[in-house]
Order: structure tokens, then C-alpha cells, then sequence
């Protein structure tokens, strides 16, 4: 049987990468060598701090708002795939693969289940979009 992730298990492994990723980028951010660096610090800060945000309220956010749940795992792959392309473009693309790898793997999973758990989550609808209230007999 293949392992599910729960709705707080879910918010443990974002607020785990919010904060480590928060804790590299100002580290980044710290030592970056020129404006293009410290902007892509800037950014992957900016980020992690929202996988952060989403993580701390991730029970709420899930129902009340998965799109934008989703919507930051989306733009954080994105940026990934960014950062992947730079670095391959100015040589250090190999030095680059391990931590771009990781990164992409872990919000490909973080995000398969956040959508798994958005639509288990979705209140019931009568197939016209009108959420069905069950306590009405």
C-alpha cells in the first residue's frame, strides 16, 4: 500500500522546506557575488517564505484556497527550472543538478498531494457547481 500524506503531515514537510530554504537563500543572499544573484536570492527568499506561509496555514488554505496553495508550488517549479537553465548557461550547470534536482523532486511531491488533498477536501457539488449542503434533509 503506497504511503498518503495527511493534511498535517503535508504542513510539517512545507513548513520543513520553507524553512531551510529560507535559511539558503539568506545565506545566498548574504554572499551573492553580483545584482543577478542577489535578485535570484531575493526571489527564492521570497518563495520559500511563501511555502512557509502556506505551510503554517495549510489547514485553512487547503479548503479556503488550494489554488493558491498550488499556485506558489507552481511558481517555486518554475523557478527551479529558471535557476536549472542559468546555471547551465553560464557553466556550472553539473555543479547545479544535485540541489535543482531535489528541489523539483520534493515540489513535484509536495504538489501531486496537495492537489490530491485540495479535491478530497472540495465540499460535495450537485454537478452545476452548487456546493451541496448534506445537512438539509
Amino acid at each position: 500500500m503506497a504511503m498518503r500524506e495527511t493534511v498535517s503531515s503535508m504542513r510539517a514537510y512545507l513548513i520543513l522546506s520553507g524553512l531551510l530554504a529560507t535559511l539558503s537563500y539568506v545565506g545566498q543572499l548574504s554572499t551573492s557575488d553580483g545584482p543577478i544573484a542577489a535578485v535570484l536570492a531575493l526571489v527564492g527568499l521570497t518563495l520559500s517564505l511563501g511555502y512557509l506561509y502556506i505551510g503554517v496555514r495549510f489547514k485553512v488554505l487547503i479548503i479556503s484556497a488550494p489554488a493558491q496553495v498550488l499556485g506558489i508550488m507552481k511558481i517555486g517549479g518554475a523557478f527551479l527550472v529558471l535557476i536549472a537553465a542559468l546555471a547551465a548557461s553560464s557553466g556550472a550547470g553539473i555543479a547545479s543538478v544535485p540541489g535543482v534536482g531535489a528541489g523539483l523532486l520534493i515540489t513535484w511531491y509536495l504538489f501531486v498531494n496537495a492537489r490530491r488533498l485540495a479535491a478530497e477536501t472540495r465540499p460535495p457539488s450537485d454537478g452545476a457547481g452548487t456546493v451541496v449542503d448534506s445537512s438539509i434533509s
